[in-house]
């Protein structure tokens, strides 16, 4: 099979790269604006007014100083530095509050001894104004980092496979006799080129098929294939632990299996605005001989069938799906009511699962069949905005849509599209909603599209609002583009 086809523009370690180039960067061109915000001689002007309300107000921040002068941070840290100078407030320390050093006389004292101002000199005003360029120029460069990152990054998530996740969860206790090593080297391969390493990942036993170790260093392989015999155990445990971890997540969140536990992430980062907890993938376990397994659970302690039932039964909630080849057939080496929970493959009904899959192109006559099942056509979008370069694609059918069906986001600008699968042109309420939904969802861009044509009097609304339409000539050139 050779290496993977999509994993030669895996671009992970140039994303790395770009990424800490930005970190450094953008860290120089904070530290530059904290040094040329420091006093140079010059009080700010605010100076003594600022220090008149910390006084009255008991407080010392910088936000207060924002607040009642309606300036901007870097003017207001500024003097709050010019004050910590003077000795009205202590220096920073760490997260702790400023404390308040002076009364409001002793404060007044510093500013009835001397009202003049340094004067600056010429030398100073060109020392500045070449830092101030310095500083813009590090801007500019770091603007065209991020370009490049998000460029890559559309680039790669574009690139990675994106699997039918139906029918990884239609999977869970399967079992498939076969004594051929290429066969399940095969399935394996398949199964890993198909999904993307934040959709699933793996988990292979490899004792009686080696060349299931070529996929190491692959990131869909949570772990690296484990071809002892005795680390077999050790890693069907932390299997079951991590199930029953899935479960106290999805009771924690709410949520019935895994599907709706994601979302709810989603859903609840949206709002919050907050740290994002991480999805979780589905993860897949491939032994490649099931009788090996079996073996070491019968002769641990801690281990026994009813544990490996549970995971079966429990499969499809928890997304954790279990697969067992063997050169036994499953009336030598399992008891009967772990067989009962087992759906028997053969490997040319895995292989053809995955191939169907592939092969399965959508055309204008599919996407026009959907006319009657809108959620189909706002589901295609969603896939085709990912394909050719959008991030962040979410359907909002989930929360109520509001006007809009997708929400997404490209080249640092978020869109709302509203999806019109019809059977004749799309009139001026689609218009109406996409406008009112691109409000809602605090998006940049309006746009509505269609697989039919647009009313004169949506195109005028449209041309108002500044809504764009795509109709079905661009629909037409979105498709083509992901099949060059």
């Amino acid at each position: 099979m050779g290496q993977l086809n999509w994993y030669n523009i895996y671009q992970k370690e140039d994303l790395e790269e770009i990424d800490n180039q930005i970190k450094n960067l953008a860290a120089s061109v904070k530290t530059e604006i904290k040094t040329n915000s420091a006093d140079t001689g010059e009080r700010d002007e605010l100076l003594k007014e600022a220090g008149e309300q910390i006084i009255k107000n008991g407080k010392a921040s910088i936000g207060m100083i924002q607040r009642i002068f309606r300036i901007g941070f870097n003017r207001a840290a500024r003097i709050m530095d010019q004050l910590a100078e003077v000795g009205l407030v202590s220096d920073e320390e760490g997260t702790k509050p400023r404390r308040i050093l002076m009364s409001a006389q002793e404060f007044e004292n510093i500013f009835s001894q001397s009202s003049a101002k340094k004067p600056i000199g010429i030398e100073e005003i060109e020392k500045r104004k070449r830092e101030e360029d310095e500083r813009v120029k590090k801007e500019k460069e770091l603007e065209q980092l991020r370009n490049e990152y998000r460029n890559l990054f559309n680039k790669y998530t574009s690139a990675i496979p994106k699997g039918d996740l139906k029918k990884l969860e239609s999977l869970n206790g399967v079992f498939v006799w076969t004594n051929s090593a290429f066969e399940r080297e095969q399935v394996v391969g398949k199964f890993v080129e198909s999904y993307s390493p934040y959709a699933a990942r793996f988990i292979l036993t490899g004792e009686f098929t080696p060349g299931l170790t070529r996929f190491n260093g692959v990131p869909q392989i949570l772990i690296p294939v484990v071809i002892d015999a005795r680390k077999t155990i050790a890693a069907f445990n932390w299997v079951l632990m991590e199930a029953n971890d899935r479960i106290q997540k999805f009771l924690s969140a709410r949520a019935r299996n895994l599907e709706e536990y994601n979302q709810k992430i989603e859903r609840v980062y949206a709002i919050a605005n907050d740290r994002k907890p991480e999805k979780l993938p589905h993860i897949v376990v491939i032994i490649d001989e099931a009788s090996t397994l079996l073996d070491s659970i019968n002769s641990d302690e801690n281990a026994d069938m009813s544990r490996l039932q549970r995971l079966i039964l429990n499969g499809r909630t928890v997304g954790i799906h279990t697969i067992f080849f063997s050169s036994y057939s499953s009336n030598t080496i399992f008891d009967r009511k772990t067989r009962d929970l087992l759906q028997e493959y053969t490997t040319r009904d895995l292989l053809m699962l995955f191939e169907e899959h592939q092969k399965d192109e959508v055309t204008l006559q599919d996407i026009d069949r959907m006319s009657d099942h809108g959620i189909d056509f706002e589901k295609y979008i969603a896939e085709l905005l990912s394909k050719i370069g959008y991030t962040d694609v979410k359907l909002t059918t989930a929360t109520g849509d509001f006007g809009a069906d997708i929400i997404a986001s490209k080249d640092g600008m978020k869109y709302a599209f509203q999806c019109k699968c019809y059977s004749q042109p799309v009139g001026i309420g689609a218009v109406q909603e996409v406008f009112s939904g691109r409000m809602y969802y605090g998006c940049d861009v309006a746009a509505v599209i269609t697989n039919n044509e647009f009313t004169d009097d949506a195109a005028k609304l449209a041309h108002a609002t500044g809504v764009l339409l795509w109709n079905r000539k661009a629909l037409i050139q979105m498709m083509n583009s992901v099949k060059k």
